[in-house]
């Protein structure tokens, strides 16, 4: 167990978050593998709405399958919603499309992980009809893929505005093959996410699909709700920053490939750039 203390009231050292639902007790300090040093956020949770512009619509083996109904999808109530007619694009009855969202909404959510992803939604179709097994939320970040199934328990009434909440962590979200998948592996998927996907229809079939919205509640220095405990507050060194020393600081660089421990190191832009700059691009370590 990841307690310490006469009556196992403390964390151990290099953990957080002492809670009798936790598993072990407390949770690891992740910290990028960084440092070992911290704590619970006291910021709290905050609902960021997705902006609904400029998404896509992708067949689910999208890695191999370059098809896109971009042009297809319309706009709605002001830019709130998009709607897509799936019996209009000539594709397979049985085709699984997704919801795409744009990567400039995406990057840095390690702040999620924990809080809930809302899907705000209007399934067309037979509530009578058999659900789909294919995933229904896909998440990727540094190669790493996180999938959420509805559990089959769920029904969606058709033709009803619909709302699916759903928790982002090791206890809801698992590997693209069902396997289980640690906390660890969410952070490092979240603190540069470039995909997320949304099934167009949950019921399955060609049918009239409308997002109309999707939040994200993630922790904010400034936020409004809950007090986001589960997400940790680490002490970096001084060439990373972040809840979880997630980025390079100011005047640090990662360059590629990546090296050293989980998301790679974080570098001196005046040795990146040999002594002839103090500046370069964080993400990519280019010198500026």
């Amino acid at each position: 167990y990841n307690v310490d203390g006469d009556r196992c009231d403390q964390c151990k050292r290099s953990h957080f978050y002492l809670n009798p639902t936790t598993p072990n007790g407390c949770l690891p300090c992740f910290c990028s593998g960084v440092s070992s040093d911290c704590r619970s956020s006291d910021w709290r949770r905050q609902a960021v709405p997705l902006s609904l512009n400029n998404w896509n619509a992708v067949p689910k083996n999208f890695a191999t399958d370059t098809y896109e109904a971009r042009d297809s999808i319309q706009q709605r109530n002001g830019g709130h919603e998009i709607a897509l007619d799936q019996s209009s694009l000539g594709r397979s009855n049985n085709e699984v499309l997704y919801w795409k969202a744009p990567k400039e909404v995406l990057g840095d959510t390690v702040t999620l992980y924990d809080g809930t992803i809302d899907i705000h939604f209007t399934n067309d179709g037979d509530s009578n009809e058999a659900q789909s097994d294919d995933e229904f939320i896909w998440l990727r970040g540094n190669n790493i893929d996180l999938v959420h199934k509805v559990p089959k328990t769920q029904k969606f009434e058709a033709n009803k505005n619909a709302t699916y909440s759903i928790s982002c962590n090791e206890r809801t979200f698992t590997r693209k093959d069902g396997t289980y998948i640690d906390r660890e592996n969410i952070l490092m998927a979240l603190s540069d996410l470039d995909t997320f996907l949304v099934k167009i229809n949950p019921i399955g079939g060609q049918r009239n699909a409308v997002l109309r919205g999707v939040t994200l509640n993630v922790a904010a220095r400034d936020g409004y709700a809950d007090t986001a405990f589960t997400v940790e507050s680490c002490s970096c060194p001084a060439n990373y920053t972040g809840t979880s020393c997630e980025k390079c600081a100011d005047g640090y660089g990662r360059p590629h490939p990546l090296v050293g421990i989980y998301l790679g190191q974080c570098w001196s832009c005046r040795a990146l750039c040999h002594e002839r700059s103090d500046q370069c691009d964080r993400d990519s370590g280019k010198c500026s």
